[in-house]
This record gives C-alpha cells, sequence and structure tokens, in this order.
C-alpha cells in the first residue's frame, strides 16, 4: 500500500494482528471481528463486523489504516498522519467508524463489486443514482472506466478516465464546479449540503484507492523539518 503497515497471521484459518502508523488492528477470522486498539496499552477502541469482507480482511484493514491517516491529516492541518495524536478516544469511536465506512467503499470499488458500492454510498448521499463501471479497454493493459452521478431532481454528471480513482475524483469536481448549480434555487439548500458531502466522499475514496496519493507524503513542511531534526539529532 506504500505507507507504514505491518501484519502476521495468529491462525490457520486466516486471522491476524497488525500494525499501522497509530491503531493496532486485531482480526478474528472465526468470528468476522475486526478488533482496533490504540497504541497505548492496547486500548479497546471499537469492533467492526467484517462478514461482507471476510475474504479481503487484510486488504480491508489496509484501505482502513490509509482512511484514517488522511483524515489524521484534515484534522491536524497536514501536521500528523497518526489519528491517535489527534483526538480523545471519546472522538476517536465516531471518527474510525467513519473511516471503517470509506474503506468499505474502497473495496468494494477494488474488486469490482460496483453495484454493492453504488447501493450503500446513494443511500448514504441521498442522490437518484450512481453508477461506476468498466467500459472496454482501449489497449490490452489499459481499462477505461465511466462513472454517472444523478441527484433526487433529475440532474447529472459524468465523468471517465482509466483508473476507478480518476472518475472518482472527476465527479467530485464536477459536483461542485457544475451540479450543484443545476439544482432549483428552492431545494438548493438542502441538496447543497448533500452534494457536498457526496463530493468529499467521493475525493476521499479516490486518494484511498489511488496508490501514488501516499499520506505521510503530504505532511506539512513544519512536520517535516521537525522530523529532520529528529532523525538528525538521533543519529
Amino acid at each position: 500500500m506504500g505507507f507504514t503497515f505491518s501484519h502476521c497471521e495468529t491462525d490457520s484459518l486466516g486471522s491476524f494482528d497488525a500494525r499501522g502508523t497509530g491503531f493496532l488492528y486485531s482480526y478474528s477470522a472465526r468470528n468476522n471481528n475486526l478488533g482496533i486498539h490504540l497504541p497505548r496499552d492496547n486500548a479497546h477502541l471499537i469492533d467492526i463486523d467484517l462478514k461482507e469482507f471476510s475474504v479481503d480482511a487484510l486488504s480491508y484493514t489496509q484501505y482502513l489504516e490509509k482512511a484514517t491517516q488522511i483524515n489524521a491529516l484534515m484534522f491536524s492541518n497536514s501536521a500528523t498522519i497518526d489519528l491517535t495524536e489527534t483526538f480523545d478516544p471519546r472522538r476517536l469511536r465516531p471518527i474510525t467508524r467513519n473511516a471503517a465506512v470509506f474503506a468499505g467503499y474502497a473495496l468494494n470499488l477494488e474488486q469490482r463489486r460496483f453495484h454493492h458500492f453504488s447501493l450503500r454510498f446513494r443511500e448514504s448521499c441521498a442522490l437518484e443514482e450512481i453508477y461506476i463501471d468498466s467500459l472496454y479497454r482501449q489497449e490490452p493493459d489499459v481499462e477505461y472506466f465511466k462513472g454517472y452521478v444523478k441527484t433526487r431532481q433529475g440532474n447529472a454528471v459524468s465523468a471517465g478516465g482509466q483508473s476507478v480513482a480518476d472518475v472518482l475524483l472527476g465527479l467530485s469536481e464536477k459536483i461542485l464546479r457544475d451540479l450543484i448549480v443545476m439544482e432549483p434555487e428552492e431545494s438548493r439548500r438542502n441538496s447543497s449540503n448533500d452534494l457536498l458531502g457526496a463530493s468529499f466522499k467521493l475525493s476521499t475514496t479516490s486518494r484511498i484507492l489511488d496508490k501514488n496519493y501516499l499520506p505521510c507524503h503530504k505532511l506539512s513542511s513544519v512536520r517535516d523539518s521537525a522530523l529532520q531534526i529528529k532523525n538528525i539529532a538521533s543519529a
């Protein structure tokens, strides 16, 4: 995945323990349960039911870790990728559960379960329709994808690209640039909030899927300088 994440299997069923930048993870294949813990004293934070993603539990956990790093960047003004440095456990719980939703979006798209993604995303953003699919191969190793978003007022935008991440980012930008202003004035306030949320969710999911987007490379220069000083001092 291109960032700090290590794991080891703990039984023959596929259970594992893993460590990210801030969180510790413990997956039980027998119970389809992913436990998330804080590094301090291994304190339990939340459990996530992975019955839907049991075959891909490790990939799901990697996407979840990346989602938490992206959240940490956002909430800390790019000062850290460790979400546990940003909030106390009480506030971490809902934020981590929200990151778990994004991990599910990303894994469904990565595994080409486009219909599953569309159902869940549409419900969360009050959209009439969202559609992502693979259309054709322009070259033997190059695939083309297209996406489509339609509001309950009947307005729509579409985007295409050579990766799902590109399509999501294109849809996110077109929602902000074009779709919000298409909505009828009398319903624009409510629909604008829904569409702003949809745009944010699409752009975040795009970053999770984009292998070239590494949260550690987005840390602020202040943080980078501090890390350099720390490394020099410990050398």
